[in-house]
């Protein structure tokens, strides 16, 4: 498990992270599963917006359609949905309005 590189943490701050660590293993906690947990919601809140999923559904949409349609709908999307919807991540989204998919908020 890396503790930081050197010379950014120093010894000390090293020696704190492996104790916190000890205590987290000795909690039940494993501190690389939650750091593992901790990268793949980031990603998730960055990579899968509503604006992402948006624009490659319309790549694939466009194959089939005017230019002029495929650009028209871009541009309604740029202008009236991504202001508001584009950057929440899109697990937060759900056609029911309850909120997070498996949640009942």
């Amino acid at each position: 498990m890396a503790l930081g590189r050197y010379p950014e943490i120093t010894l000390a701050d090293a020696r704190e992270r492996r104790d916190a660590a000890r205590k987290r293993l000795a909690n039940g906690i494993d501190p690389m599963a939650e750091r593992k947990a901790e990268k793949t919601a980031v990603l998730v809140a960055t990579e899968y917006t509503f604006e992402k999923i948006a624009e490659r559904w319309l790549e694939h949409w466009r194959g089939n359609k005017s230019a002029r349609h495929a650009t028209t709908t871009r541009n309604r999307l740029r202008a009236n949905v991504y202001p508001v919807l584009g950057t929440r991540p899109i697990a937060e989204d759900r056609a029911d309005g309850v909120g997070r998919a498996g949640q009942g908020d």
